[in-house]
């Protein structure tokens, strides 16, 4: 027998080894392999932890499964081979080992889409870049990001969003499930994300909500490409009834917008707007949007100033989708606001209110200023700066009048916007009586009992008009009113104090009647007219006869001087009291009337400033007498006259 000795065996394609003992069969190429599965694109280590698996060694310890010799293409997917080498120990220690071909099946592998919840508002475009929100990532079987305006990204368009879209914008409100699809070199992928259109910033504006609704639509302020635009959309529901049907033919709704393009300072109630758009309440829904603008677009400036107008006032507007309802507002049929990077920002320049402001007759303008001043601030808008007054009321007499009033507020913008208010003004003295439509005076009465003797009650109703001087004005009208009525009275011809009640609508006043007996009568002598003087013998004195008072009364009278006024027949200035005399000639006096005799105490300046000055008091039957006294400070060169009306009164005391 011979015998081979092996120094080595690395490769060998014989079924058995000689030893000492004779051939002895190996197994190293009698085993089998196995399929596998890789994924494709999977690294040489990942499939290396198949190895293992490539060969059934049928229980022989000695063999070993060394590597891949050569590793299967897995750049893409299908039955691929791949090449293991085993190795089998001998009984000398030494190895041999054998290459097998072995079966992969390299599986695809897909891309990975990672998807999120999405927010959108309205009148955003449903385009690929803002759908691309609901997109975090989608990464191919090679690892590279794939963005999602790449073809092969794509979305669902299910029921909820195609309902709430009109010329490619997002006109309604929804929440819906889009599933979006990578088509991967792996294969598709697919991701559910959860998308809802919400409000946003803008204005929204109700009527009649029958359901969730906006009946006159929601216009949402946008930005696209930098650009602020804004989009009338049907809000809740793209319904198109009316927008109120209990406002049939009637105005119901208004929105406008003021351009501030050219503008720093714009008069809101001047100006005419850029934009507006109105219905009346029957009007359909989708019919008024469908006014505002091209496609329902319109292409805004941030600054710009939009108005929302309703019948019923309800207007809202949302921050952020936040919704906010403006019917706290003090006139909220009608607000203004300023279009800003942030949203709509309601303005308080229309806001204010004013009762009735109450003014004496013949008050200053000074005084009316105040008042609105004080009116405003009540108000408590300190975004709101009082300007200026436009027209200032009649207060000449009593009656119902206006003031107008400009009003201005300060935008984000720099720019200003202003407001003109008319405030109603009621002219009449502390002790008139004023309603919402009427004012009425009238003043306390002293009669004589002969004054009404054998009266009927119409004459001394008329007496009692007369006498108190009964006036009153009604509302928007500027002439008195001739409704006044004397309604009750406890009026006698006797001495005594009563009542009465005079009337126009529903406004009442009381008056005092004081009836003195008819030996209370005053019965005066006077004189007429006074006459004076100054001559150039004696330089500058002014001097006149004594002019008797007789009091022919059974009473005492008190004399009062009431008024002093130059007359257009004067050529003479009178001087005030408290003036310094003339240091040159001019034509002035300073003038006195001096009492005598039971008058003796009193000398009364002459002036036009002189009222009421007491003269005295003369007893029943008694008799003084007055002159005029003073200094002229004119020449001589020439006549000139001084002429005026004194006005005396004249009080019984008991």
């Amino acid at each position: 027998m011979s015998l081979f000795y092996l120094t080595s065996l690395l490769h060998l394609n014989c079924k058995s080894v000689v030893t000492k003992n004779g051939y002895k069969p190996l197994a190293i190429n009698q085993l089998s392999s196995k399929k596998i599965s890789v994924t494709q694109k999977d690294s040489q280590s990942t499939i290396a932890q198949q190895l293992k698996n490539t060969i059934d060694t049928k229980g022989n310890s000695n063999i070993t499964i060394e590597k891949f010799s050569e590793y299967p293409d897995v750049d893409t997917a299908g039955e691929k081979t791949a090449k293991v080498l085993v190795s089998q120990t001998l009984s000398s220690g030494k190895k041999v080992s054998y290459p097998y071909e072995v079966p992969v099946t390299v599986i695809a592998k897909p891309g990975k889409l990672k998807t999120q919840e999405a927010f959108y508002k309205l009148g955003e475009k449903w385009n690929t870049e803002n759908r691309s929100r609901m997109m975090v990532s989608a990464t191919d079987t090679d690892g590279s990001d794939v963005p999602y305006s790449d073809g092969r990204v794509g979305s669902s368009n299910p029921d909820e969003v195609k309902k709430a879209l009109k010329d490619d914008r997002i006109d309604k409100l929804f929440k819906a499930s889009v599933e979006l699809v990578f088509a991967s070199m792996g294969g598709t992928v697919t991701s559910i994300s959860p998308v809802e259109a919400k409000y946003g910033n803008a204005i929204v504006l109700r009527g009649y909500e029958y359901g969730p609704r906006d009946s006159a639509g929601v216009f949402a302020l946008i930005e696209e490409n930098g650009n602020p635009k804004i989009i009338a959309t049907s809000g809740k529901s793209t319904d198109n009834e009316a927008i109120h049907s209990s406002f049939p033919g009637k105005f119901y709704v208004e929105t406008a917008l003021y351009s501030m393009n050219q503008h720093t300072e714009l008069v809101l109630d001047k100006s005419t707007p850029t934009m507006v758009i109105k219905a009346n309440g029957d009007d359909k829904k989708q019919d008024f949007l469908n006014r505002w603008g091209t496609s329902r677009t319109l292409s805004v400036n941030y600054g710009d100033i939009f108005k929302a107008k309703e019948a019923e006032g309800k207007i809202g507007y949302t921050q952020d989708s936040t919704y906010t309802s403006l019917n706290r507002y003090q006139q909220p049929k009608e607000i203004f606001f300023e279009v800003t990077k942030n949203g709509y920002r309601p303005l308080q320049v229309n806001q204010l209110t004013f009762k009735a402001l109450v003014v004496p007759p013949a008050v200053k303008k000074e005084a009316i200023e105040k008042e609105v001043k004080n009116a405003i601030d009540k108000n408590k808008q300190a975004t709101v700066t009082f300007e200026r007054i436009t027209d200032y009321p009649d207060t000449a007499h009593d009656g119902f009048q206006d003031v107008k009033v400009q009003v201005s507020e300060k935008l984000t913008s720099g720019n200003k916007v202003f407001f003109t208010y008319t405030i109603p003004v009621v002219v009449k003295d502390t002790d008139d009586q004023s309603d919402d439509q009427f004012i009425l005076t009238a003043k306390n009465i002293t009669a004589y009992s002969n004054q009404l003797a054998n009266k009927t009650s119409d004459q001394l109703a008329a007496f009692i008009l007369k006498q108190s001087q009964a006036q009153a004005w009604e509302k928007n009208k500027q002439t008195p009113s001739e409704k006044i009525k004397v309604i009750t009275t406890d009026l006698k011809p006797e001495f005594g104090t009563y009542q009465a009640t005079l009337a126009i609508g529903k406004l009442r006043k009381e008056i005092s009647i004081n009836v003195l007996a008819s030996n209370n009568m005053i019965d005066l002598t006077i004189p007429k007219s006074i006459a004076f003087g100054s001559t150039d013998v004696d330089p500058g004195q002014i001097v006149s006869p004594n002019y008797e008072i007789k009091n022919r009364s059974k009473t005492k009278v008190k004399v009062v001087l009431q008024q002093v006024k130059t007359t257009t027949k004067s050529s003479i200035k009178l001087v005030h009291v408290n003036d310094p005399d003339p240091v040159n000639v001019s034509e002035s006096a300073r003038l006195f009337l001096k009492g005598n005799e039971k008058f003796a105490a009193n000398k009364i300046p002459l002036d036009d400033s002189t009222a009421n000055q007491e003269l005295g008091t003369l007893d029943d039957q008694a008799k003084t007498s007055v002159s005029l006294s003073g200094q002229y400070f004119g020449d001589y060169s020439s006549r000139q006259n001084l002429a005026m009306d004194l006005t005396f009164k004249f009080e019984v005391l008991h």
